[in-house]
């Protein structure tokens, strides 16, 4: 990693905190989106989290009908955050809609609990692509921070019906701004209110000209507005020269599964306005929430946010060179990712002419972990970051990303596999024996167990993994020809039957239902795609065993130093400063070596900066007004972090990770 140091003198102090909760939800792949009675699905549930740790061991799918009658249900182990398996749609049906759910013993007993529902099996005129919410009646207006601020430069989002075209006018009369929208309906104007002046919004609509009344601006506040790289996250503060102490001293937090996942005081006595940045190197793809609050800890403004980081970034193809599904046969795959600055990149692979259905909103249900099957509009049309920004504004109110409170997870029936027996050796019960258990499959490879068994030659083995077929042995230690006679039982993970987890997933069918109430259309009999070929199926499992990276290391060097000039020295705001100057590639520059540390390297190195020493201390200074025509730096950021000198000056080139 390439560190920089930033010379610049700001006001603020800042904390990086690492979420410990954990939320999970849940993306079920189906090889297609539509099916017949009496197919087979093959589906692949990924489990998605804030952070790295997945604490989900089992996977439930379930087939239900439109009458609430469960028609299906299988259990697959959860590994390396994944599962995989098959569930069968019954030849006999009563129903025109079948739906897919799936759930994990931890997404069902979690505070907010989770399940992902959808219909696998619909009436043909039903598209659940095409699924719409009821056409505004009049446009809906959304300040970023939640509410408008007196004075303040005021980012406000709207939805409207389609085609609307309307203006924003003060109580004078004067249009103050135009405003049309930019995707589905939605877009965004600015607002600087004015004391004394009221604003509504005026439109035409079948011949008569109508207005609605914006909400009204308060002084106590502060104005919010974010923006989002690849990798970090800039925001906007305006208070509207309010002097307020209350909202002088703003305190930021970054909210991610209801926890503080960052933290930066920022300091306005000074200014009306601020801007500052949060690196998002260390966090996941997934929902947030940015809050700011006055000193007291109450809430000023927040705002939902997906961090998006390089998921939704475009580029990446890949480039099947060679397909075989044979028994033993080998498939060879070239991704090509433009974008060096990857750390991690996690691969799916289906057939893309056998899945042409587009997941829209279903996915971006599951990834963001917020219910929007109540307004479902639009999720299935975004193309790009700006579009999904739009859609969580004037969607996910603000709050909703975090609990009211930290209650912990609901109790819930042990849902691990248990593998238990009683152990003999001949007639004989082996009591309090210390024996070993071995499980031999072609899925798992081979597992040894050290158990001790009871008073009456019991044991059991709970959190074990095992499916597919499996052989069973058992032992003494020491003693590996001499097979002992054990009676096995086998304890299949339990399914959630709460019932108000059950009414939940009444709730989401039933919105399927409503929306293609209006369908009469016979059941569903064919289907056009073919299964003769395809990537997802259980038994065709693609192991990947070998990754070759190609990279051109000038290139590499190249494109780090862009994004370092362009992210801090080419006049980008920098902790509410304009950032110009230089920067230097340490991990790159051959030469680095050769210095015993960085104060020696950087005042060799810039050309704007020197180093002298001062007392017997190495410091260094850049042109300015001080003494000579130079000024010493006092103020240091490492990885965006406010640093002491002293901390720098005790970093070698040895501990500088490559």
């Amino acid at each position: 990693m390439c560190k920089v140091i930033y010379l610049f003198i700001v006001l603020l102090s800042q904390q990086l905190v690492y979420s410990q909760g954990v939320f999970e939800r849940i993306y079920l792949q189906t090889d297609r989106s539509q099916y017949a009675a009496g197919e087979t699905i093959y589906f692949k549930g990924f489990l998605l989290s804030d952070i790295d740790t997945i604490e989900s061991a089992n996977l439930f799918v379930e087939l239900w009908d439109a009458t609430h009658h469960q028609l299906g249900q299988v259990g697959q182990p959860v590994i390396d955050g994944t599962a995989s398996g098959t569930i069968s749609i019954p030849r006999e049906l009563k129903s025109t809609w079948v739906f897919i759910r799936a759930y994990t013993e931890v997404t069902a007993s979690q505070h907010s609990p989770y399940q992902f529902v959808k219909p696998v099996l619909y009436p043909a005129a039903f598209n659940p692509s095409s699924i719409m919410g009821n056409a505004l009646q009049e446009p809906l207006f959304f300040p970023e921070g939640g509410k408008l601020v007196m004075n303040a430069r005021n980012h406000i989002a709207f939805k409207a019906m389609p085609g609307f075209s309307g203006t924003i006018r003060n109580n004078k009369g004067e249009t103050l701004a135009t405003i049309n929208p930019e995707f589905n309906g939605m877009g965004h104007f600015t607002l600087s209110p004015k004391s004394g002046e009221n604003y509504s919004c005026y439109w035409q609509s079948n011949g008569k000209e109508w207005s609605k009344e914006l909400p009204a601006a308060i002084e106590n506040g502060i104005a919010l507005h974010l923006r989002q790289t690849a990798d970090t996250l800039y925001f906007d503060l305006d208070n509207g020269g309010n002097r307020n102490l209350s909202v002088l001293k703003p305190k930021i937090q970054l909210m991610i599964s209801n926890e503080v996942a960052y933290l930066v005081g920022l300091n306005m006595t000074t200014r009306s306005s601020f801007s500052y940045f949060i690196p998002l190197l260390d966090y996941r793809a997934g929902m947030a929430e940015l809050r700011v609050l006055d000193d007291q800890e109450n809430l000023l403004a927040a705002r939902p946010v997906f961090i998006g980081r390089h998921s939704l970034a475009a580029g990446n193809t890949m480039e099947v060179v060679k397909k075989d599904l044979g028994k033993r046969g080998e498939n060879r795959l070239i991704f090509h990712v433009p974008d060096t600055s990857l750390r991690y990149l996690s691969v799916s692979i289906s057939d893309a002419a056998y899945h042409t259905g587009s997941a829209g909103p279903v996915f971006m249900n599951a990834f963001t972990g917020a219910n929007q099957w109540s307004d479902r509009s639009g999720w299935n049309q975004v193309r790009n970051p700006d579009q999904l920004d739009l859609l969580i504004q004037t969607t996910i109110p603000s709050g909703a990303i975090i609990s009211k409170d930290n209650q912990p997870a609901k109790s819930s029936p042990p849902s691990s596999m248990q593998l238990s027996g009683t152990v003999k050796r001949g007639k004989k019960i082996l009591a309090n024996k210390e024996v070993l258990i071995g499980i031999r499959s072609a899925y798992t490879g081979k597992e040894l167990y050290k158990v001790t068994t009871d008073d009456q030659g019991n044991f059991a083995l709970d959190g074990i993994i095992v499916y597919g077929e499996a052989l069973v042995h058992c032992r003494l230690p020491g003693n590996a020809e001499e097979e002992l006679t054990v009676s096995f039982n086998l304890r299949q993970p339990s399914a959630n039957v709460e019932k108000t987890f059950f009414d939940a997933y009444q709730q989401i069918a039933g919105s399927f239902l409503d929306a293609g109430s209006t369908n009469t259309v016979p059941l569903v009999t064919s289907i056009t795609a073919t299964a003769d070929d395809t990537l997802i199926l259980a038994e065709k499992v693609i192991t990947l065993d070998e990754v070759v990276v190609k990279s051109d290391p000038k290139l590499v060097e190249r494109k780090r130093l862009e994004v370092l000039e362009d992210k801090y020295v080419n006049g980008t705001p920098f902790s509410g400063y304009s950032a110009t100057g230089e920067a230097l590639d340490v991990m790159n520059d051959p030469l680095s070596a050769k210095y015993l540390d960085l104060f020696s390297y950087i005042g060799m190195n810039m050309r704007s900066v020197s180093m002298r020493p001062v007392n017997g201390t190495k410091q260094l200074f850049y042109f300015g007004r001080g003494t000579g025509g130079q000024s010493m730096v006092t103020v240091f950021y490492l990885n965006n972090s406010k640093v002491d000198r002293d901390m720098l000056e005790a970093i070698t080139w040895t501990r500088w990770p490559l």
